[in-house]
C-alpha cells in the first residue's frame, strides 16, 4: 500500500441512473471534445473530500462511517435539473442537481455530522458550505460549451423518461489514483444504512 492514499466518502448514484446519463455524456462528448466528461462508473455524489489520507487512518474513518450510517434508514434521492458553476457559456464544472425533500435533508444533516467526526480525526473542514450535486464535466481550460443543457432539455429520451431516483443503502470511502486516462477510484470500505 501507498505511504499516502487520497481518499473521499461519497455516495454510489446506482446503475439506473448512470445507464440515464450514458446517452448524454456520450451526446456531449462528441458536441464538446474538449471538455473533460466524467466517466458514468465515476460518477458519485461527494459527501467529503478528505484529500491526503495515512493508511493507518482508514480504520478511524470506517469506523465514523460505520457508527453514522447506523443511525440512518436507507431513502431515494430524486436527481433534479442539470447545472453548473462558472460562464453559462463556458462553465468549470458541469453538474445535476439533487431535487429537494426530506430524503436531501437527511443527506445534508448526515454529510455535516461526517464533517465534524472527521474534524477531530484531523481533516480540516471545507472552507465553503457543502453544495450537494452530481458532477459529469469539468472544463478547466474554460471551452466554449453554449447551450449544452440542450442535451438534457431536448433530447426526447431524457424528457420523457426523468432521471431514476438514487437509491441509497450506505456511504463509501474511496480510494483515488489520478492516471492520465482519468482517475481510477476503489472502494476501501462502506458505511451500511440499517434497513
Amino acid at each position: 500500500m501507498p505511504d499516502e492514499l487520497r481518499t473521499f466518502v461519497a455516495i454510489d448514484i446506482g446503475a439506473p441512473l448512470r445507464a440515464w446519463l450514458e446517452p448524454a455524456l456520450a451526446a456531449l462528448k462528441a458536441a464538446y471534445p474538449k471538455v473533460r466528461w466524467v466517466k458514468p462508473e465515476n460518477i458519485h455524489l461527494t459527501l467529503c473530500f478528505l484529500g491526503a489520507t495515512r493508511p493507518d487512518q482508514v480504520p478511524a474513518i470506517l469506523a465514523l462511517l460505520e457508527a453514522a450510517a447506523r443511525a440512518e434508514k436507507p431513502l431515494a434521492l430524486a436527481a433534479g435539473e442539470p447545472g453548473s458553476f462558472g460562464r453559462r457559456d463556458a462553465p468549470r464544472v458541469f453538474w445535476l442537481a439533487l431535487q429537494p425533500g426530506e430524503a436531501l435533508d437527511r443527506v445534508i444533516r448526515l454529510q455535516a455530522e461526517l464533517e465534524r467526526g472527521l474534524a477531530g480525526l484531523g481533516f480540516p473542514k471545507e472552507d465553503r458550505p457543502w453544495t450537494p450535486h452530481l458532477t459529469f464535466g469539468r472544463n478547466p481550460r474554460h471551452e466554449r460549451a453554449a447551450g449544452w443543457e440542450k442535451v438534457f432539455t431536448e433530447r426526447p429520451g431524457m424528457i420523457s423518461a426523468g432521471p431514476p431516483t438514487i437509491d441509497v443503502d450506505g456511504m463509501i470511502l474511496f480510494s483515488s489514483t489520478l492516471t492520465p486516462a482519468g482517475p481510477v477510484y476503489r472502494p476501501l470500505g462502506k458505511g451500511l444504512f440499517q434497513s
